[in-house]
């Protein structure tokens, strides 16, 4: 697999783990993340409900690096 084209190859265990990692970073369900299906979605549609998440949802601050660290903390011990 090339970095360029990874998503082309990614079986469905692959996808799955970097679903679950994404979702332990954010802590969903999180008020400051959105999880977003791309299920049959084409990249138009997807892009629109990203674009209208972003510009008409409600914000909720929330601190990637903190959790980052957390994450990286706890892996350590």
């Amino acid at each position: 697999m090339t970095t360029t084209h990874r998503h082309i190859e990614a079986d469905e265990a692959y996808l799955e783990a970097q679903q679950e990692t994404l979702k332990c970073l954010y802590d969903i369900p999180n008020p400051g993340a959105k999880e977003i299906s791309t299920c049959g979605r084409s990249l138009a549609q997807v892009a629109r409900n990203v674009a209208k998440a972003i510009h008409l949802g409600e914000y909720a601050e929330f601190d990637v690096h903190n959790k980052i660290e957390q994450i990286a903390d706890t892996k350590a011990l």
